[in-house]
């Protein structure tokens, strides 16, 4: 079980650092319905899952920075995540979003 875990997350972060971005907000959509743990979103941060993330939400699709706002509060519920998500300059790349003319995105 913990190797299958494993496998399918490592996937999914390879499929977040993919060019298409149809399949990169697909796979933040995934993240957010599996990331339903501390342990699951320790992993995917450890991973590297938070960067690529962080990188969604400069997309001009705005489904596409709802399903990476979304997958980051998920994640960020552990300190780590946290820490990586402040590291990588995701607040600065959040704070713009919040006044987003796209459905759901912006609070």
């Amino acid at each position: 079980h913990d190797n299958f875990v494993g496998s399918v997350l490592d996937a999914l972060i390879g499929l977040l650092q993919c060019q298409e971005e149809e399949t990169c907000k697909n796979t933040a959509a995934a993240i957010v319905n599996i990331a339903t743990s501390n342990e699951i979103s320790a992993r995917i941060g450890n991973l590297g899952g938070i960067y690529p993330l962080v990188l969604l939400l400069k997309s001009a699709d705005g489904s596409c920075q709802r399903n990476a706002c979304h997958a980051l509060s998920r994640l960020t519920t552990i300190e780590e995540n946290k820490l990586s998500l402040f590291l990588h300059h995701g607040i600065d790349h959040l704070i713009p979003l919040c006044a987003s003319e796209h459905d759901g995105v912006s609070v």
